[in-house]
């Protein structure tokens, strides 16, 4: 996947705190699609990511863009 190492060193530094928070928020949860943590990943998809539309009422979106940060997140740490 080219577009994941692109936008992993694209993100700015508070928007990249900002998103392993709300992964940490969402991964300490049961619930792991709780809808305001997903609303803060789904604001940084259409930032970084706007060719690629995703709806936050689909759940295979939800899945996806949830999956795309904790990749990212895994990038980072690289």
């Amino acid at each position: 996947m080219k577009i994941l190492p692109e936008v992993a060193k694209r993100v700015s530094s508070q928007d990249k705190e900002d998103i392993e928070m709300t992964l940490k928020l969402i991964e300490g949860k049961d619930k792991a699609h709780d809808d305001k943590n997903m609303s803060v990943l789904f604001f940084f998809w259409s930032k970084y990511i706007p060719q690629h539309k995703q709806s936050i009422k689909c759940g295979g979106c939800r899945q996806a863009v949830l999956q795309f940060w904790q990749k990212v997140k895994k990038e980072w740490i690289k």
